[in-house]
């Protein structure tokens, strides 16, 4: 009797892991909400090694879309919350082969059914449950036509976001890995010295940057994008400044004053105050830093989703002034 009533308790506790195993395993979210949430998507941990997190996100049934990707971003496609051929943008340090970014953008058409997103607040619910602890309503908003939440431990944000269009709705979920971002974004951004033209591109390269000259300027990769590089001189190859700029490509950022833009101005701005040990000030379309005869203006103005940073070499002042 008493091996019955174990064998009959070890059926139901058998049937109950599978009926959670399944639950788990239909959600792309949520994975298993007894365990310390971690950041990741469809059960991938936000990070690591490229071409681990390539196979392990193939084996999900996401296939490569070489037409889509560039160096730096690989794009891939499959079944994404319950919606088919979501592309899945998977943004990585070249040098360190290092994932620093993903992200996933679901169009939804409107519904009269029900008010706002169905599907936005599905993802919410589910990223409530499992990112609860990590929730900060400062860098959140709600809404039925323009919405985004954010969560963060210190190492991982996430951000889920939606906007309303003419014909229905964006939804942008992005994941930023904080250490490798800031690896990233100084492999990127630092500029070691304003000296001479040949100078500055020798010690781009001998940090392995590919930087080539493309008629009356530069290439180079800049967050998984191909930014120009606008270098001015003296015409004896001494620099008065450089110019960097980007538009990002459809799959970065979807849409004017997208959170996620903002979410790394205010992340760009606290690495240029890192990189150059100083604090700026915010201009209306700049924020400005002041550092040894050089001056670093990196852009704030999202009406484009346009990066531009400029590096100018400022005139010595003289001891005894001009005048």
């Amino acid at each position: 009797m008493n091996s019955m009533k174990r064998f009959s308790r070890f059926v139901a506790l058998f049937l109950l892991a599978l009926l959670t195993a399944s639950s788990a395993s239909s959600n792309n979210l949520v994975n298993n909400t007894s365990q310390q949430p971690v950041f990741s998507i469809v059960g991938i941990p936000i990070g690591g090694n490229i071409s681990n997190f390539v196979s392990k996100l193939q084996s999900e049934g996401f296939r490569n879309v070489p037409e889509k990707s560039r160096p730096g971003c690989k794009v891939f496609s499959g079944q994404f919350m319950g919606e088919k051929n979501i592309p899945i943008s998977v943004y990585f340090d070249r040098t360190k082969n290092q994932v620093y970014r993903v992200t996933a953008v679901i169009f939804q058409h409107r519904t009269l059914s029900s008010p706002g997103c169905p599907l936005y607040n599905k993802i919410t619910s589910q990223a409530d449950i499992k990112y609860g602890d990590y929730y900060v309503p400062s860098r959140s908003k709600d809404g039925n036509t323009h919405a985004y939440k954010t969560y963060t431990d210190g190492k991982t944000t996430f951000i889920a976001a939606v906007n309303e269009g003419d014909a229905g709705y964006t939804i942008e979920l992005v994941y930023f890995n904080i250490p490798n971002l800031k690896e990233k974004f100084k492999n990127d951004f630092y500029i070691p010295e304003l000296t001479t033209t040949n100078r500055l591109l020798a010690s781009l390269r001998a940090k392995g940057v590919n930087i080539k000259k493309v008629a009356n300027h530069y290439e180079r990769e800049c967050l998984g994008e191909t930014a120009e590089i606008w270098i001015s001189d003296d015409g004896l190859g001494r620099i008065n400044d450089v110019e960097m700029e980007f538009l990002p490509k459809p799959g970065n950022w979807h849409w004017d004053d997208s959170p996620s833009w903002r979410e790394f101005n205010e992340f760009a701005i606290k690495q240029f105050i890192e990189l150059y040990g100083t604090e700026g000030e915010r201009k209306e379309y700049y924020y400005i830093i002041h550092k040894n005869n050089l001056t670093i203006k990196f852009n704030l103005s999202s009406g484009l989703s346009r990066i531009h940073v400029e590096y100018i070499k400022e005139s010595p002042q003289r001891a005894g002034g001009d005048i």
